[in-house]
């Protein structure tokens, strides 16, 4: 028995796969996307237009995920990638 869902919304901006997702800790409408393409995208619930693009390496992005939010101000986000270059990069987003 198959079931279905409705698409709500389309997010497209990534040149490449989409490898990973993390939602802001501090704004629940708020996501994060890394891709092959080497670049995490900002995006909001709902708006499929990025809030804005980070070019983080030229190598494939993995995974992404948040930081402990406890320790960071309300306006920055703290996040780490892994890509195929071999390295873990810490983020700093405000």
């Amino acid at each position: 028995n198959k079931q279905q869902a409705d698409n709500i919304c389309k997010y497209v901006g990534h040149t490449d796969c989409v490898r990973g997702l993390a939602l802001n800790p501090h704004n629940n409408q708020e996501f994060f996307s890394c891709s092959n393409d080497g670049n995490v995208i900002q995006w909001r619930l709902g708006q499929p237009t990025p809030i804005r693009q980070i070019h983080v390496t030229d190598s494939f992005l993995y995974s992404i995920n948040m930081l402990n939010p406890e320790q960071s101000s309300s306006n920055e986000c703290y996040f780490v990638t892994s890509s195929e270059d071999r390295s873990v990069r810490v983020h700093r987003s405000s």
